[in-house]
């Protein structure tokens, strides 16, 4: 029974597994390789030894910095929206000693495409650099993340300082805690990026002296250690610096700092993208498993079932010449018996006969055959009816 239903299973298996293949590579991606809607990261970079200006003092301090960056989304109004879109804020503040004001903070919101993570355009786009304020603005390139599936080539990335794209090249694969990375690497020249007023003073103009309104210049060196299945930043660093400029005086510092993701929040990546990671790749690779293996299938379903069925002639043809069939039976001694037996009884009735024809033929008589065609008629007679049908003993 089951022989017969190889085929039509064999045929089902290989058809699934077709369908497997196709469904993991071209409807899971779009399922699995998605932004969710509650996302909500916080990542931690600080360094020990940052010199700056202290604006609560009003004085140059070298010590440690640290910068916190969350992102989270914004569910209910992803909803909203609709579009295979979800909205994310922004905060990222970077302080020296936890006090307000802190020595820099900027927000954004803006929506992002829940597969590619490229911006979308959106009415509700806002950026706030912390002076000025909530501001109409158009985001591009990279925010939180590069693609699923990140490639050994350059992306362009967001600064939320300059707001605009810097490009980030890669430069090599490493190992963060056990789990493959691509490092990109980006510069920033130093830029103007906007006016602050600063006191006099830091420029050597004496203590009395009026406040400037001086350039902020910003250089910047990035580095991003990016998990390529997730495109996750799985470690960062940045040196800054940061300076004030008027004309006709010497720069004043404003924050020199290299700051990095702590160890703890490095660990957070790794223990967490990395089983992400691993689905991910499992995905990528078993439609190339299944397809090949279900086309196998398909291809050798014939094949196996006549292999099945000669194998069952082969043994219905052995049953037959064995001594037990498949019930476990004497199948052939009882036909040889019961040929031995049938062989005893005719070789026993044949003797018999013999021995009652001496004794008739001892005795004077003969069959009736012998004399049949000197009494009575032809054996055709006999044949047709015509003559006595009746097989005799006569005496002679």
């Amino acid at each position: 029974m089951l022989r017969k239903l190889a085929l039509p299973f064999l045929i089902g298996l290989g058809a699934f597994l077709i369908v497997m293949a196709l469904g993991l590579k071209f409807w899971a991606p779009d399922k699995l390789a998605i932004i969710p809607l509650d996302q909500n990261t916080r990542q931690v970079l600080n360094d020990q030894n940052a010199k700056f200006f202290d604006a609560d003092t009003l004085s140059y301090k070298e010590g440690p910095v640290t910068t916190t960056l969350v992102v989270a989304a914004d569910k209910a109004a992803s909803e909203k929206l609709g579009g295979n879109k979800v909205i994310l804020n922004k905060w990222q503040v970077t302080d020296n000693n936890n006090t307000p004001p802190p020595m820099a903070a900027n927000s954004s919101r803006y929506a992002v495409d829940r597969n590619t993570g490229l911006p979308k355009e959106w009415s509700g786009t806002t950026v706030n650099d912390g002076i000025n304020g909530d501001q109409p603005a158009t985001v591009e390139g990279y925010t939180i993340k590069f693609p699923f599936g990140t490639q050994k080539t350059t992306y362009p990335y967001w600064d939320d300082t300059l707001k605009r794209t810097m490009d980030m090249k890669y430069v090599s694969t490493e190992s963060i805690n056990g789990l493959e990375v691509y490092k990109f690497e980006g510069t920033v020249p130093e830029t103007t990026f906007r006016k602050q007023e600063v006191p006099g003073a830091i420029f050597g103009l004496g203590a009395s002296s009026p406040g400037q309104d001086a350039d902020r210049t910003y250089a910047n060196t990035r580095m991003l250690w990016v998990e390529p299945q997730t495109g996750v930043f799985i470690k960062a660093s940045e040196h800054q610096v940061q300076r004030f400029k008027i004309p006709g005086h010497d720069p004043a510092l404003a924050v020199d700092t290299t700051q990095v993701m702590t160890p703890a929040t490095i660990k957070e990546n790794t223990d967490y993208w990395g089983q992400k990671a691993f689905l991910l790749k499992v995905l990528h690779i078993m439609p190339w498993i299944l397809g090949p293996l279900g086309v196998l299938t398909l291809l050798g379903a014939p094949l196996v079932a006549r292999l099945l069925n000669r194998r069952d002639e082969e043994e219905y043809a052995e049953w037959s010449d064995d001594e037990s069939g498949p019930d476990g039976s004497t199948h052939r001694a009882e036909h040889a018996e019961t040929r031995s037996y049938d062989a005893d009884h005719v070789d026993a009735d044949h003797d018999d006969a013999n021995h009652d024809d001496a004794e008739h033929r001892d005795a004077g008589y003969v069959h009736a055959d012998e004399i049949w065609d000197d009494e009575y008629a032809t054996r055709a007679e006999r044949r047709s009816g015509s003559g006595d049908d009746t097989i005799e003993l006569r005496k002679k």
